[in-house]
């Protein structure tokens, strides 16, 4: 899975936030975020971004907030996995995306083409925009 498990809701006068399952690395050490990855000499592994939009995509799980302190890097035998921590959901108005599951994977689609297009670290992965919608669209047809 690349979402923890969810236990409970917790509201404060001040915040909405919920209680997830923690995320920890084969050694037992809780995962890091990607930007502490990054910041520590982490290098991004393309399986780990293919293994998350597939997720995404397959299960219509729509990120709100993809960015990188709401992804964890998780370590394991087989290699990194990146977990979606936070920002999950929909939040039109009218939550088509939600229900309507082709209209939720055009909007995973384009919300981690925005993510790949606007980070650094992952824009060097790629030549430029309509490679990274390309490879996108190439991964959405294995599945």
């Amino acid at each position: 899975m690349h979402i923890p498990a969810f236990y409970e809701e917790i509201k404060s006068p001040s915040y909405i936030g919920f209680s997830q399952q923690a995320v920890r690395d084969n050694d037992g050490k809780l995962s890091v975020s990607l930007e502490q990855s990054l910041a520590a000499g982490g290098k991004i592994e393309k399986a780990s971004l293919e293994g998350l939009f597939c997720y995404c995509y397959r299960y219509n799980v729509l990120p709100c907030d993809l960015n990188r302190n709401n992804i964890l890097v998780q370590k394991t035998l087989q290699g990194e996995k990146w977990i979606l921590v936070d920002g999950l959901g929909c939040t039109d108005w009218i939550p088509l995306a939600q229900y309507w599951a082709w209209w939720g994977r055009k909007k995973i689609i384009r919300k981690f083409h925005r993510f790949i297009l606007n980070d650094k670290n992952l824009r060097i992965l790629f030549k430029n925009s309509a490679e990274i919608k390309q490879y996108l669209q190439q991964l959405t047809y294995r599945l």
